[in-house]
């Protein structure tokens, strides 16, 4: 324990916009960000 009282800390920065590269197919029926599969993944339960 440090003289503020705290043992550790968390820093959760999130996850952005999505980065496209701008390359064939990326927009292709099917094909999510990382961010919309975590999304799908984690939270609705579609994988």
């Amino acid at each position: 324990m440090n003289e503020m009282g705290y043992d550790a800390i968390f820093i959760g920065t999130g996850a952005g916009l999505p980065k496209f590269m701008g390359i064939k197919g990326e927009n292709a029926k099917g094909v999510f960000s990382a961010n919309e599969f975590l999304t799908r993944a984690n939270l609705m339960r579609a994988f």
